[in-house]
């Protein structure tokens, strides 16, 4: 399947076809069930290309030109080098990886079925900590409607995951665990801005945690009385200066001021794209979606903008200068397979 240079062009670089800078569609770009794909948006060009994934990717995240991307079947761990376009390595991690983060070298990875995270360092051949706690009774997520709840993140030198629960979990270096409580079960969370943002599904609401002290300083809500149609937060990215929560059911995101600690903005996207993820990078903000699209929001206000990739793409995860995104096949109708 090929990625449309033209479109992607387009809602990149604000222009598309002969003239505009850009190199011709690549007819060698086949984006594989499970894939991570790249764009590459600094400069004048416009590069992008895709590798194959060992399993259908539960989760992404980037650092510098590294992507970094869990994956089941193979449960395993892969490293993606930007710079040479190859697989950099493959580790393979005796649990089931439902998500990841990545911050100055080293990489938390949680299995949420376990209540586990494990943390690798440097070479990444070797768990250097681990962290258990036990996990909430819930009813396993099935299909688009009912994202998995685990989500980490990395803030203060600890990871901070959540896990459905009404407490985040927070995991030392040496993997000591922490609990701290807050009144929403929460199902996201973020690092940014100072804080941590940590959103609630069920309550349509933002938790806002000093990673300094571990306490809850703010609590967001994003409308005022939940109800059945009311935006249902799955996933949550910060810039410097705002939030960005994406609501599954509603298509939308909320932008909230991180200083002022309210929703400033609600950005409409299509429901029928059935958005899964959200992250920060590049000068943007973007969504991945189940249709095969991906979204573009400018960071400074405008409207989004999005560009056909031909395969579901499950998550995201932005650098400096690149987005990576992670691709599985149109049919796969569970992301990540059955939790």
């Amino acid at each position: 399947m090929l990625l449309c240079g033209a479109a992607v062009g387009a809602f990149l670089a604000g222009g598309g076809g002969e003239g505009d800078g850009l190199p011709p569609p690549s007819p060698s770009l086949d984006i594989a069930a499970n894939s991570a794909v790249a764009i590459d948006v600094a400069g004048a060009r416009l590069a992008r290309f895709a590798l194959p994934l060992p399993g259908r990717p539960t989760d992404v995240a980037a650092e510098g030109d590294r992507l970094f991307a869990v994956s089941i079947d193979s449960s395993a761990l892969t490293i993606v080098d930007g710079r040479s376009r190859r697989l950099e390595r493959t580790i393979p991690l005796a649990m089931r990886p439902s998500a990841l983060a990545v911050s100055a070298g080293t990489v938390w990875v949680a299995d949420g079925r376990r209540g586990l995270l494990v943390r690798l360092e440097a070479s990444y051949e070797r768990i250097a900590a681990r962290a258990r706690w036990r996990r909430p009774r819930r009813r396993e997520a099935v299909g688009l409607s009912r994202p998995d709840p685990t989500a980490v993140t990395i803030a203060g030198g600890a990871a901070w995951a959540t896990d459905g629960s009404t407490r985040l979990v927070r995991a030392d270096p040496s993997g000591r665990v922490t609990r701290v409580p807050t009144s929403h079960p929460l199902g996201g969370i973020a690092a940014g801005a100072g804080a941590l943002w940590a959103v609630s599904r069920e309550d349509a609401a933002v938790v806002r945690v000093d990673p300094r002290t571990a306490r809850v300083t703010d609590e967001i809500r994003i409308v005022e009385r939940p109800d059945s149609e009311a935006p249902a937060p799955i996933a949550v990215a910060a810039t410097a200066s705002a939030v960005w929560v994406l609501n599954g059911n509603t298509a939308t995101v909320s932008r909230i001021d991180a200083r002022t600690r309210g929703v400033t903005e609600t950005i409409p996207l299509s429901l029928e794209q059935s958005p899964r993820d959200i992250d920060a990078g590049a000068g943007a903000v973007w969504v991945s979606n189940f249709d095969g699209t991906v979204t573009r929001i400018p960071v400074g206000g405008g409207e989004p903008r999005s560009s056909f990739l031909r395969a579901s793409l499950v998550g995201v995860a932005g650098s400096t200068k690149r987005v990576w995104l992670a691709a599985v096949a149109l049919d796969q109708q569970i992301p990540g397979g059955e939790r």
